[in-house]
């Protein structure tokens, strides 16, 4: 994927897998608002996690990222 946003307008989000996944949903969300280029790192015991603490599909939180890894 070639990106045309500024590097100072890309963030990494990563997921460990330790509690707080939410807050990985929000910071993907306020990113999209502020329109910044976002790129998802989700760990397996992150995807454990998720479907522990959320709702959300797999496909659901990567929807939410630009890029997923």
């Amino acid at each position: 994927m070639v990106s045309h946003t500024p590097e100072s307008n890309r963030v990494v989000v990563a997921v460990t897998g330790a509690t707080g996944v939410v807050y990985a949903v929000r910071a993907l969300d306020v990113l999209r608002e502020l329109e910044y280029e976002s790129h998802l790192i989700v760990t397996k015991s992150a995807a454990l996690t998720r479907a522990y603490e959320t709702d959300l599909s797999k496909d659901d939180l990567e929807s939410r990222a630009d890029v997923a890894y």
